[in-house]
């Protein structure tokens, strides 16, 4: 497994620039000390960014979880940055309540995170940053987002586990409408919405047998 706190942004098609330079750690999920992680490791220094091995991969694997899924799908929700969501008092309690969530589930998995208070160390980082999280480049583009590896996997695991997740299944639900939006805007403009409400005044089916929404097709 492994975990990297650096960040990219893609500036033109085979143009990406590193944003931001940070740890990147590498272990095996039960702690062992390999051949390849060290070769990884040694592969991922040369290339210019720092790695170290860690023991407890898999815990260091859930903090970085926990932070993308309290800022990521806000941020790609509202078309706001970190620091603009914790200035807007409604939007710095809705991440509480997302965090209370995700660690309500860490807990009952038995995860112990390396940050004894991870929650006051995403907020600070919340209101510090103003960089713009891959999910919300990745709405604003028209492209899918990891939205089903993240909020809406935490909303997974708390129902396997029976735990409640009503904020983070709102915050999924509302990404995945702005999502269809933004991919509908980007791949077909021209939607004609009231010839989809004649239809249906008419009895009729608007959309055509295997018609798929934008954000449902695989457009490469």
């Amino acid at each position: 497994g492994g975990s990297s706190m650096c960040s990219a942004a893609v500036r033109a098609p085979g143009h990406v620039s590193l944003t931001h330079l940070a740890a990147t750690a590498v272990g095996e999920l039960d702690g062992r000390d390999t051949e390849r992680v060290r070769t990884i490791v040694a592969a991922l220094d040369g290339a210019g960014l720092p790695t170290q091995i860690d023991s407890d991969i898999a815990a260091k694997i859930w903090s970085k979880f926990v932070l993308n899924c309290a800022i990521n799908a806000l941020a790609a929700t509202t078309g706001l940055r970190g620091g603009e969501i914790a200035r807007l008092p409604e939007l710095d309690a809705l991440q509480d309540r997302v965090l209370d969530e995700v660690l309500a589930v860490t807990e009952a998995k038995g995860i112990r995170l390396p940050d004894p208070d991870i929650r006051a160390s995403i907020k600070a980082l919340t209101r510090a940053k103003f960089n713009r999280p891959s999910m919300l480049q990745h709405v604003e583009a028209g492209r899918r987002t990891e939205i089903e590896a993240l909020n809406a996997a935490l909303v997974r695991e708390a129902r396997a586990l029976g735990i409640p997740t009503p904020y983070n299944e709102a915050l999924v639900a509302l990404l995945k409408g702005r999502e269809r939006h933004e991919r509908q805007r980007a791949l077909e403009p021209g939607l004609d919405h009231e010839a989809w409400e004649a239809a249906v005044a008419r009895g009729e089916d608007p959309f055509p047998a295997g018609w798929l929404p934008p954000d449902e097709r695989d457009t490469g």
